[in-house]
């Protein structure tokens, strides 16, 4: 799939519907809820900050889980797959694989501040 997205725009694929409950009970379609839980699919570049007077460039990168406001951004159909594009403000938390992922991550975002004039 080749999109570019605009902005500070995130494109998350979302989990699937969960059709059980934590029981074990299969649910109703009307009452199965939507997850807020996904992958990164594709990001912008990343916006202008009239506040910090600066180009922020994006906190998160595809292949990375994440969860997302609900009820936030659009819905959108591209190539078959259901993505829900949403601004990078509306993206609540990174799920990290393992601490050394996380530490390299902060590590690199720590360089940038060092490297802003």
């Amino acid at each position: 799939m080749d999109i570019t997205l605009i902005g500070s725009r995130v494109a998350v694929k979302l989990d699937p519907k969960e059709g059980k409950s934590k029981g074990g009970i299969l649910l109703p379609e009307q009452s199965q809820t939507e997850t807020s839980e996904g992958v990164v699919v594709a990001v912008g570049p990343g916006a202008w900050s009239s506040e910090k007077w600066r180009f922020e460039p994006m906190e998160v990168a595809p292949g990375q889980r994440v969860i997302v406001e609900k009820f936030r951004g659009s819905e959108v159909t591209i190539d078959g797959e259901d993505l829900w594009i949403v601004d990078a403000r509306n993206v609540v938390l990174i799920k990290w694989r393992h601490p050394g992922e996380m530490k390299a991550h902060a590590t690199s975002e720590l360089n940038q501040f060092r490297e802003a004039p």
